[in-house]
C-alpha cells in the first residue's frame, strides 16, 4: 500500500470518528432531556420515608393558573409534570416540543404560608439543626415564605424554560464547537503540511490546544446564551400578568435574603458558596445571570408597568377634561 493512500485512509478515517463523537456529544446533551428524564427526576424528588412527597393542592391551583394564562394548546399542557424537588430551588428538565414533555420541580417551602409553617426539624445544615431563635435563622425562615405571586412568577418562568428549545441549542453550541476545532486543525494540518513536518507527539499536543480553544469558546458561547435565556425567561414570567412582575421582585428578594442567613449559619463554608450580597460566588464565568442582576431587571419591570399605568391614568383624565369642556361649553 502506498504512503498516499494510507494517507487519504487516515484522513478519511478521522472525519467519520469526528462525525460520530459530534454525533455522541449531541446525544449526550439530549439525552438527559429525553429519555433520561425519568431517571433525572428520580434523582431530584423529595421523598418522605421512601414515598414521594406528593404537591399540596393550593401548589397545584397555583400552577393551574399560570397554565391557564400561558393559553397553550391541551395537548402541550398535558406533557408539563409538576413534582415536589428536593432542597429549596426551583428545577426543570425537557421541552413541551418532545413527545416526553417536560418536568417542573417545586421546592416544599411552596406550600408554606407562613413562618409557623416551617418544618423546622427537617431543615438541616452541616449535619446540625439551626438556630432559629438567631438572626440568621429568622431571616431563613421569613425568606422560605412566599406569596402567591412570587410562587406563580417562579413556576411560569420553569415552565417558559421547558416550553423553550434551551437543551437543543446548547447541543448544537456543543456539536458546532467540537467540528469547528477540529475542522480548523483539519485545514490547518492540510495547509502548512504538518502531517509531513512535525512529528506525532508535537502534532498531538498542537490539535490538543485546538480542542481546548474549541471547549473555550463552547463555554463562553453557552454562557452568554445562558444570561440572555435567563433575561428573556424573566421577562416573558414578569409580563405574563401585571403582579407577577412583583411577584419575581419578591421572589429573588427572598432568595438573596436565603442565602445572606445561609452564608452566616453555614461559618466559613457559607463565605465561599455566597456573597454578602447573597449572590452565589462565582469564579472568572458568568453562567447565569446573578440574583442582584434578576432581582434589578424586575425592579425595571416594575417601573416600566408603574409609567404606563401613569400615561393611561393621564390619558384618560385629560379626555375626560376635554369631554367636560365640550358639554359645558
Amino acid at each position: 500500500m502506498s504512503q498516499s493512500t494510507l494517507s487519504l485512509i487516515l484522513q478519511n478515517g478521522s472525519q467519520y470518528l469526528a462525525g460520530i463523537m459530534a454525533g455522541c456529544i449531541t446525544g449526550a446533551k439530549v439525552f438527559p432531556h429525553t429519555l433520561g428524564l425519568p431517571k433525572y427526576k428520580s434523582f431530584v424528588q423529595l421523598y418522605d420515608k421512601g414515598f414521594e412527597v406528593k404537591l399540596d393542592e393550593h401548589t397545584k391551583q397555583l400552577a393551574q393558573e399560570v397554565l391557564d394564562a400561558m393559553n397553550m394548546k391541551e395537548e402541550m399542557e398535558a406533557r408539563v409534570e409538576l413534582f415536589v424537588a428536593y432542597g429549596q430551588d426551583m428545577v426543570s428538565k425537557g421541552s413541551l416540543n418532545t413527545r416526553k414533555g417536560g418536568i417542573v420541580g417545586i421546592p416544599a417551602n411552596f406550600k408554606y404560608l407562613s413562618t409557623d409553617n416551617v418544618e423546622r426539624n427537617k431543615v438541616v445544615l452541616n449535619n446540625k439543626g439551626v438556630d432559629w431563635n438567631s438572626s440568621a435563622g429568622e431571616k431563613l425562615a421569613e425568606a422560605m415564605v412566599l406569596s402567591d405571586n412570587a410562587k406563580k412568577f417562579a413556576i411560569a418562568r420553569e415552565i417558559f424554560t421547558i416550553k423553550s428549545y434551551f437543551y437543543a441549542v446548547d447541543a448544537l453550541l456543543a456539536s458546532f464547537s467540537f467540528l469547528g476545532s477540529y475542522s480548523f486543525g483539519y485545514f490547518i494540518n492540510r495547509k502548512m503540511g504538518l502531517r509531513e513536518k512535525l512529528p506525532m507527539v508535537v502534532r498531538g499536543g498542537l490539535y490538543t490546544g485546538f480542542a481546548c480553544l474549541g471547549l473555550l469558546t463552547y463555554v463562553l458561547v453557552r454562557d452568554a446564551y445562558n444570561c440572555r435565556q435567563d433575561r428573556k425567561l424573566d421577562q416573558k414570567a414578569g409580563t405574563l400578568m401585571p403582579a407577577l412582575a412583583l411577584g419575581g421582585v419578591e421572589y429573588y428578594t427572598k432568595l438573596l435574603q436565603r442565602n445572606i442567613a445561609l452564608r452566616e449559619l453555614l461559618g466559613n463554608s457559607g463565605s465561599s458558596l455566597y456573597t454578602a450580597y447573597g449572590n452565589v460566588t462565582q469564579s472568572w464565568r458568568t453562567p447565569k445571570l446573578s440574583l442582584t442582576a434578576h432581582r434589578d431587571l424586575m425592579i425595571r419591570l416594575v417601573e416600566e408597568y408603574n409609567n404606563s399605568s401613569n400615561k393611561m391614568g393621564d390619558a384618560k383624565e385629560t379626555e375626560h377634561r376635554e369631554e367636560t369642556e365640550a358639554v359645558t361649553g
